[in-house]
Order: C-alpha cells, then structure tokens, then sequence
C-alpha cells in the first residue's frame, strides 16, 4: 500500500507541479516562434500586394462585366443628385394628343410651317427643332404636279392657288426666318449609296483657329474663319456648301498649354457621312447641331458628344447649338491638354467635357419636370404663345408611334426631346457633371491605397477590428464620392476601390484561417506528443516493475488499432469506430495496466503462484488506474480531450472482463463492458500468448495462440471481435514479427 500511495503521490505532484505546467507544451523556443510569425504575415502581404495590382490591372483594362456593373452604380447615385435653378427650357411636344388632332405623321410643312410661325411670334430666345427635315415634302402641290406630269406625260396647273403656297417648303423655309431656328443634323457610319445620295455629305478640309494658353491668337488670319476658307464655297457666316448639302459648322477657337495642336481632332471614327437639312432650311435657319445619342453598352443614355470634329471642322450638337443662340453665342473656346478635351468655353461658362468631347448628363428628378405645352394646343390657340417670349424652346415629339424614346439613369423611357432640352439646361444652370482628365488616375490611386490598408488592416488587426474597419471604409469610399459629386460635381468611380477591399479581405480572411487552422493542428500535434511522451512514460514505468518488455504496451496498441479498423467496416460498428476514436484508442491502449505499478512489489514481482488474497490484490490494479486517472484529470488544469480520457478509463478498468461475465472486476457480460476494453482484453491476451508460445527457432506460435483465441468466442471474447481479429490476422503476424525485433523503445517529440 505504501508504493500505491507512493506512486498517487508522484501522480499528482507531476500535474499539479506550477512550474511543469507553464512548460509542458513549450516545444518551440521563441525565436523558431517569431520566425513563423513572420513568415505568416510575409504570405498575407504579398497575397494582399498582389490582389491590389491585378485590380490595378483590371481598372487599365476595364473589362465589360465590370464596366457595366460601375454603371449601375453611377445610376443608383445619380438619383440622389440636386439639381441647381429652375427647369429652362420650354418643350413643344407634337404628341398623340397632336396627332390625333392635327392629323397622322409626316405632317405637311405648311402645318409645321404655321406652327413655327406661332412659336416664332412669340420671340423665344432660341429654338431647337428635333426633327430631321433632310427630304422635300412630296405633299407640296408643286411636287404633286411634276409627280402626275412624269407619271402620266401631261401637264397640270393649279390656277387658284397662290404661287407662294404650292411650295410647302418654302412657307417653312419662310417660317424659319421669323426666329433663332436650330436645325437637327445626323451623323451616319454608313451609306447606301442607292438610296438617299443626295443627302450624303462630303466633309471639307480644316479651318480652325488655335490659341496658347499664354497668348493670343497664333496663326494665318486666312484660317480665322470657316466662312473665308475656300470663297467659292461661301454662302454666308459659318455655312459651307459641301456637295449638294450645306452645313453649319462651329467657329471654334482651341486653347491649349503650349500650342502644339494644329491637327487636334476628336476621335468619332465611326461617323463618316452627315444627314443634313435640306439647303433650303439651312440658308434661312441660325444653325443646325447634330442630334446623336451614344448609348452606353447596357442602351441607357448617361452621356452625348456635345461637339465632334470631322477632317479638321468641328461640328456643334443640337442642344450645344441651340443654347449658343439663346446667350448670343457665336464662337466657341476648346480646353485642351495633353490627354485631350477638358472643356468647352461659352462666354463665361466652362462646360466640363470628357476627353472624347462628351458631356456627362445630369438629369432632373421626375418631381421637377420641363414645362411642356403640345403642339396641337399652341395650333388650336388653346394657350398663350406669349409665354415662350425670351425663352429657350424645344419642338420634338413624344408621340408612341415615331418611337423617338431612350432609356435614361432615372427613367425607363424619355423622348429625345426632353434629353436635349436636359442638356441645354444643364448648360444654362450649369449643373455639371464631369469625369476630368486626372479622375482616372485618383481612382487608381484610391485602389491603390484601398489594397495596401485593408492588406495592413488583415494582418496586423483582430477578426473583429477587421470588420469594423471594412465598414468604415466603405463608409469613407461612399463619403469620399458624394463628397466630389456634390462639392465640385466630379464624378468618381469607387467601384474598383471598393472591390480590392472586399477582394483582400476574403482571401486575407481565408488565409488567415488557414494559417490559423495549421497553428491549431500543429499545437494540437505538440499537445498529443506531449499526452504520449506522458503516457509512454508512465506506462513504461508500470512494465518495468511487473517484469514485461516495453514492447507489449507498443503491440497491443497497434492490434488494438488493426482490429478497431477491421471492425468499424461492420454495418453495427461502422458509427461507433470513426477515424478519431479508432486513433483515441490507440493512444490509450499504453495505459492499460498503469495500475500495476501501484501493486506491492511482493505480490507483483513474486516468482511462485500467488494466493488466492494476492490474487486478489492484483486484480485490484485495474482499479488502482481508473483512480489514478481520475485524481490526475481533477488535479491538472492543463485541457485534456474529454474523449482520449473517457476511453482510457474505460481500457483501464473493464479490459479483464469476459463476454460470458466470468472477468473481473465488475463481473459486466456482454455488450455491458466497453467496445474500447473488448477490443484490448483480445489483443491484451493475444500479445501474452505469442509471448509465451514461442517455436524452437525463437519465434511465436501464431497458430497456437490463434486457437486459444477462436476456444474464447463468446466466453471469453466478442465474437464479433474475435471474426475481426481472424480477418487480420496476416496483419497482426506482421506486426508481432517486426517488433519482436526491437529491444527498445524510442520516444520522439517533433
């Protein structure tokens, strides 16, 4: 009893010893620790440095799928965008109301022409026609005349009508004269040439002026005007007779830092012919502008080229002329540099254009709509003209049937009339959106920086910190971008940055988890080298003391092991022998008889037959270790696996219980004794018996023992059990045989 107690004693001295416990797992010295630190980090670094130049990549390149989804999000912020002053311009809308009214679509031009000739009465400021005239009104009397004479080879005349009215064309060519009319003129990509020639234009060689930003003009005064280039072509102040069509251009005058853009042009490669009014209408019209719309790739329309150049010769768009007639306009000042356009000088207002000469739209919200009278009502005398006295007027049309409808950020349908009447009172208002030169390189140089912080952030912050830094970054993007919007009207992208930090933090997150996951199984791999350097230990300790070789704790675990194995392929062991439990087992097996050692020397190590009270007294030892593991598990504060410690008791106390009830010392039968000790009362006997039955040529007697074995089916042993033992029994001589072997144990901690 002395040398029970002796060894409790050292038991708990050993768990409970403060020293050892600060130290049991310290397997690492600090600087192999601080080595791997920095190594983890080193990984998350470059990880993150590399997120953030693919992104960086990626803006250069700008791929569709991205693009698209930046646009969405240019849509979402524009709604909540104000808008400065009052709606300017008044739109006359020939509409279904007109056309029921007045009658189907073309109209005769004498109806447009009376309908000019109200608006013009009135004095507006300026006004802007949305509609293409660019054939004759076949209507015309005089064309229906030639119309029968070349059908049918006999001359016709209207006697009673006046000479003045059987020219449609010419009652609006009239009509157009009473105010400051701008005519709509389209750009084409192509032409058949079967079909309309006469309204392909030919563009005609440059004449421009050129200004430094240093100095006045710079140049030949023969080139200060379009109107004196080429005198045989001039018809008046700014029209140019090109082929059949004459065509209003842009006096245009460029400022530039250092003067080097004598061949300066804004690329719109794809437009190659115009759609002009007829000469008729542009000779008595005060302009004409192009009416083209660039849609973006999704068919909304966020921006349009307010001027374009062709051959030299810059040509104004619709709303651009139209508004130069309304502030008495007549030339134009183009800012450049290096990267192209940056903006478009009228009088004193500084238009900001994309280097592609295009104006970013910023659309009014619904609840601040353009005044709009329909034309039928302005024709039936229904409403005052007068009040478009001094004003800016826009003529189109909304009617359903001409489909003249676009998609805009805020609307699902518009009528290209309101779009253009948009643009002129963006203009007037000056409520501008622009994407400068420099906002490119600001959205990358926020990409940039977003990567670098949020790489920083990931390896130097908490989990949590991490996230509360995520949302305040994104807060400060989201800031930072209506801060530009609404302080200088600039419009940033903060697509990109927000993506490189979403971007970094998943991977970063899913770095460090894997980092961390590899820590916790490498501590976790120290943690289990430790329990069995502590339990190879003891456990050697008890063999030494009872007489067995160190080899019998390292057999019977691994026998414990092939038939655990063999057994979980059973269909009613397959859920209780899992891969952890089956290695749970193995671990434990070594502690078995850890119990002996709590034996009195006398009894344990007595070399005749005991008594049946000295008997007794080893069988004890069983108990002897269960008690041993309970005191040591209470005593330690060091966190064991629950399951490792549940399966070792069970080993320890019930592994001498027999299937038939006969063992000790609980007298448990059956499937009452543990899987754990059934498995170990086999290869705990097994393991004595081919230690015994030894051949003459020094090895064991596999077969003896394997009929003591199958003799022990269902009395001694499971025979469940035993059928697995007998499955593997190749694989137990070939354990039994390499270690029989081995005179010694060697115990490593890696």
């Amino acid at each position: 009893m002395q040398n029970k107690n002796s060894f409790k004693n050292k038991i708990q001295s050993y768990f409970s010893n403060p020293h050892l416990k600060k130290n049991r797992f310290n397997f690492l010295n600090f600087h192999g620790k601080a080595l791997q630190h920095l190594t983890e980090k080193n990984s998350m670094v470059v990880v993150g440095i590399f997120i953030t130049c693919t992104f960086f990549l990626i803006l250069l390149y700008q791929p569709s799928i991205l693009s698209f989804l930046d646009q969405k999000i240019y849509d979402l912020q524009h709604k909540g965008i104000k808008s400065k002053g009052t709606p300017q311009p008044v739109i006359v809308d020939i509409d279904d109301k007109s056309l029921n009214e007045m009658g189907q679509w073309p109209w005769p031009r004498y109806l447009v022409a009376e309908l000019l000739d109200i608006i013009g009465d009135a004095k507006p400021g300026s006004v802007g026609i949305d509609i293409l005239f660019t054939e004759p009104d076949r209507t015309s009397p005089s064309w229906v005349l030639k119309d029968l004479a070349s059908r049918t080879g006999n001359q016709y005349s209207f006697e009673n009508i006046p000479h003045d009215f059987q020219d449609n064309d010419l009652m609006m060519a009239r009509a157009l004269k009473n105010a400051k009319f701008i005519l709509a003129s389209k750009f084409i990509t192509s032409y058949p040439k079967n079909l309309f020639p006469k309204n392909l234009t030919i563009l005609p060689s440059p004449a421009l002026h050129h200004e430094n930003g240093n100095s006045d003009f710079h140049g030949d005064p023969s080139r200060q005007s379009i109107s004196h280039f080429h005198n045989k072509n001039k018809v008046n102040e700014n029209k140019v007779n090109v082929k059949e069509r004459l065509v209003h251009t842009l006096d245009t005058l460029i400022r530039s830092p250092d003067g080097n853009f004598d061949n300066y042009s804004i690329k719109n490669s794809q437009w190659n012919s115009l759609l002009a009014p007829l000469d008729l209408f542009t000779e008595t019209a005060s302009g004409t502008g192009f009416i083209n719309m660039l849609p973006d790739s999704d068919g909304i329309i966020r921006r349009v080229p307010l001027i374009t150049s062709h051959n030299g010769y810059f040509f104004p768009g619709f709303a651009l002329a139209t508004v130069m007639q309304q502030m008495n306009a007549n030339k134009v000042i183009i800012e450049i540099s290096s990267s192209g356009i940056e903006g478009l000088r009228i009088n004193q207002t500084l238009i900001p254009l994309t280097s592609d000469g295009e104006l970013l739209i910023h659309y009014r919200a619904p609840n601040e709509p353009f005044e709009i009278l329909s034309a039928s009502d302005l024709l039936n005398h229904r409403v005052n003209s007068k009040t478009l006295k001094g004003k800016m007027v826009f003529l189109g049309t909304s009617a359903s049937g001409l489909g003249d409808f676009h998609f805009t950020p805020l609307s699902s349908v518009c009528p290209g009339v309101n779009i253009h009447a948009t643009i002129a009172d963006n203009i007037i208002n000056k409520n501008f959106l622009s994407r400068p030169v420099w906002s490119r390189g600001l959205e990358l140089f926020f990409t940039i920086i977003t990567g670098l912080i949020s790489t920083l952030i990931m390896v130097r912050l908490s989990p949590m910190l991490c996230l509360a830094s995520l949302a305040l970054m994104i807060f400060l993007l989201f800031l930072c971008q209506l801060e530009f919007i609404h302080s200088i009207n600039v419009v940033i992208s903060t697509l990109y940055p927000f993506l490189v930090m979403l971007t970094t933090f998943l991977f970063l997150s899913i770095l460090r988890f894997r980092i961390g996951e590899k820590n916790i199984l490498q501590k976790a791999r120290q943690m289990g080298d430790a329990q069995n350097l502590t339990i190879m230990g003891i456990s050697c300790l008890a063999t030494k003391r009872d007489g067995e070789d160190s080899l019998h704790i390292r057999r019977t675990a691994q026998f414990v092991k092939i038939i655990a194995k063999r057994l979980s392929l059973h269909p009613d062991y397959a859920d209780q022998l899992d891969n952890e439990t089956i290695e749970m087992m193995h671990r434990s097996v070594p502690m078995h008889d850890i119990g002996k050692v709590a034996v009195p020397d006398a009894i344990l190590l007595k070399a005749g037959k005991l008594t049946e009270e000295e008997f007794n007294e080893v069988k004890k030892h069983t108990e002897y270790g269960w008690q041993t593991i309970c005191e040591a598990e209470k005593a330690s504060d060091v966190e064991m696996n629950s399951s490792f410690l549940a399966i070792s008791r069970e080993i320890i106390r019930y592994h001498h219980e027999k299937w038939d009830g006969s063992g000790y010392n609980h007298g448990l039968k059956g499937k009452e004794i543990p899987l754990s000790a059934r498995i170990m009362a086999l290869a705990d006997v097994y393991d004595a018996l081919i230690r015994k039955m030894k051949r003459a040529d020094g090895d064991f007697d596999h077969e003896k023992a394997k009929d003591i074995i199958l003799q022990g089916k269902g009395r001694h042993f499971d025979p469940d059990i035993v059928d697995a033992f007998i499955l593997e029994e190749e694989h137990l001589i070939k354990v039994s045989e390499q270690m029989s072997r081995e005179t010694t144990v060697s115990i490593t901690v890696d």
